[in-house]
């Protein structure tokens, strides 16, 4: 989900990209984080025209019935069809990152901000898996104590708050991260997996 709007006379257009799959008038579907279920697609809008339905890369916007006015949903958030099954918030990921400029060393603990898409939540590094750069010679390091610029790596996030993401050979739009802190970009990152809070 990109924008919210509301429109006289029609209710709430809740506009956004496909990522993944199809998305049809009468659907049955649920957002997340914001955790509302059972509310249906009434119509689908691209540029005024009516649409039978979309797929991965049309900018929608979604005229959905059922959404009170103390359900909030917001930018980032993410619509599934329900009939498709749960989406369930992410405990952990691993992501393949590349350290961007930074001057000191990155530790286990280090709590920067990630985006995906247009959700950003703060996300602790857990693990340092294994590195590669300059410093190990080209070769692959397993659980190394930290990160320095430049490096790539395998490293393991946990959020602090929900998001949604997958790893990016299953959807690339969900599967990239931007790793930022105090407003400066610290890794860009492919997520490899994810392990659900279940």
């Amino acid at each position: 989900i990109s924008n919210i709007y509301n429109i006289k006379g029609v209710g709430q257009i809740i506009c956004g990209t496909v990522e993944q799959g199809t998305l049809k008038p009468g659907d049955e579907i649920g957002i997340v984080p914001s955790g509302l279920k059972g509310k249906k697609i009434f119509s689908i809008g691209q540029h005024k025209k009516q649409l039978d339905s979309a797929g991965p890369g049309d900018s929608v916007g979604l005229s959905i019935k059922g959404i009170s006015k103390d359900e909030k949903v917001q930018p980032g958030d993410i619509i599934y069809v329900q009939k498709e099954g749960e989406l369930l918030p992410i405990k952990s990921f691993n992501a393949m990152v590349a350290v961007q400029e930074h001057p000191g060393a990155l530790k286990p603990g280090y709590c920067p901000v990630i985006f995906c898409r247009t959700a950003k939540v703060a996300c602790k590094m857990t693990k340092i898996l294994w590195k590669m750069g300059k410093k190990t010679g080209g070769q692959k390091v397993d659980n190394p104590p930290e990160l320095s610029q430049y490096e790539n790596a395998e490293v393991e996030f946990e959020p602090s708050q929900p998001l949604f993401v997958e790893p990016f050979e299953k959807c690339a739009a969900l599967g990239r991260i931007a790793v930022m802190d105090s407003n400066r970009l610290k890794m860009l990152g492919k997520v490899t997996g994810t392990v659900s809070s279940e």
